[in-house]
């Protein structure tokens, strides 16, 4: 499978790119590099699509590249927000996750305090993403960091 990717690099000067799928909403991850971006994006793809067939439900077909980019420079116009200085648009190869436990997701229960849930809300807001998907990219970042 193959679908496009809007990489944005992190404006910190870190090299850090996020990437997004404008075919999958909600499906994003964050590399070190632009090349780490694509090895977890494509990464973040497999296990998306792959719960999507475990949910029944329908896989989009992927834009082409020029199609994604028209569309994400449309939905950054709406929100008044510009398009990152760096960013990139490619295809992103990948098969989908087939090992049941690779796209398994758990319900867990965290208890947190208001300041710290507003502040994850907002950076997940930020970002676009869930507030489990945030928590999730912080978790593998810290991880990867140590």
């Amino acid at each position: 499978m193959q679908y496009p990717a809007t990489l944005t690099p992190y404006a910190d000067g870190t090299g850090r790119y996020a990437i997004t799928f404008i075919d999958l909403p909600g499906c994003v991850s964050i590399g070190q590099s632009l090349d780490d971006a694509l090895r977890m994006g494509a990464e973040a793809a497999s296990i998306h699509i792959a719960m999507m067939l475990a949910e029944g439900m329908q896989v989009p077909q992927p834009s082409t590249v020029t199609e994604a980019e028209k569309r994400d420079k449309a939905q950054a116009g709406k929100r008044n927000i510009p398009v990152a200085n760096g960013t990139v648009y490619r295809n992103v190869q990948f098969e989908p996750a087939r090992e049941k436990e690779e796209a398994n997701i758990i319900r867990v229960t965290i208890s947190l305090k208001p300041a710290m849930l507003e502040m994850i809300d907002n950076a997940a807001r930020e970002m676009g993403v869930t507030r489990s998907s945030f928590i999730g990219i912080s978790a593998r970042e810290y991880c990867k960091a140590r």
